[in-house]
């Protein structure tokens, strides 16, 4: 055989092997087995809607069933942190809060009852929410009439990061007793706002009364 023949033949060869060796290792890396493990959420009420983040900078959410439980799989391990929403009761904040690689840990989650004397509630849709920097999010808010409340309804964010615009559309709404309002809300994150997960709480104006919560979270990507 050809001298130059013969070598083109083992440089083919053993790039063909080296090629398949690669391809191989790839395949093993992907089919490795990644750190997970589950949360179960346990509540005291059916239809709580829970979102969480975690070290994978995603939003998990779903709703507690029938048995009050919402179960999430497959995250990767590290600490979580969230929030808990149910239409006619008050946000809660789910923190300190880890999952354990190969573990299954339950979480007790509590929503609780609006004050009586509240005259509207407030609520969200999404509960939660990712924006990358130097873009915007839209939330959608609906304001629902308490004890019979009738008239104007104007909100504010408060907690929000430097380099992020909250703006209300309308910037309020009037409600009759017993009814709803909607309004939309831009969220505007400024290429230099500091990334970072942050609970926002409302400012509420409703006639002379005035009152604070929680909202929803924003997470700065």
């Amino acid at each position: 055989m050809n001298r130059k023949i013969l070598i083109v033949v083992i440089v083919v060869v053993v790039v063909s092997i080296a090629g398949t060796i690669v391809l191989n290792t790839l395949l093993a890396t992907d089919n490795m087995p990644q750190s997970t493990g589950t949360l179960v959420f346990q509540s005291d009420e059916t239809d709580v809607n829970i979102s969480i983040f975690g070290p994978e900078e995603t939003i998990r959410a779903g709703t507690t069933g029938n048995n009050r439980q919402l179960t999430l799989t497959n995250l990767p391990a590290g600490d979580y942190r969230g929030i808990a929403t149910k239409e006619g009761y008050s946000p809660s904040e789910i923190m300190g809060t880890s999952v354990v690689s190969g573990k299954s840990s339950t979480i007790m989650v509590s929503v609780g009852l609006i004050q009586p004397v509240e005259p509207v509630f407030v609520s969200t849709n999404p509960n939660a929410l990712t924006i990358k920097q130097g873009n915007s999010g839209i939330i959608a808010v609906t304001v629902t009439s308490l004890n019979d409340y009738a008239g104007q309804v104007s909100l504010n964010c408060y907690d929000l990061p430097s380099g992020v615009v909250a703006s209300f559309d309308p910037a309020a709404v009037t409600i009759s007793a017993g009814g709803k309002g909607w309004l939309t809300l831009t969220l505007t994150v400024s290429s230099t706002a500091e990334k970072g997960l942050y609970s926002v709480s409302w400012g509420v104006v409703s006639g002379d009364h005035e009152a604070a919560g929680l909202g929803f979270l924003l997470q700065v990507s």
